[in-house]
């Protein structure tokens, strides 16, 4: 399987897709995400003011939703 394929296979956005045309089983999607390495020691956290929670950084004004 070429790289880019292997990607595309595994993209979180395609696997619902994939496992429905029996592309890929669940089996495998947890194989795969065993061989990841831990990278959490490399997330940065943020905070979130929640007066800003709401509001369009682009207008100033509070989003509606």
């Amino acid at each position: 399987m070429k790289s880019f394929d292997k990607i595309l296979l595994f993209d979180s956005r395609m696997l619902q897709r994939n496992i429905k045309d029996g592309k890929i089983t669940n089996t495998e999607i947890n194989k795969y995400l065993a061989t990841l390495p831990d990278r959490s020691s490399e997330a940065e956290s943020i905070s979130i003011d929640s007066d800003e929670e709401n509001e369009c950084p682009e207008t100033g004004k509070e989003s509606a939703e």
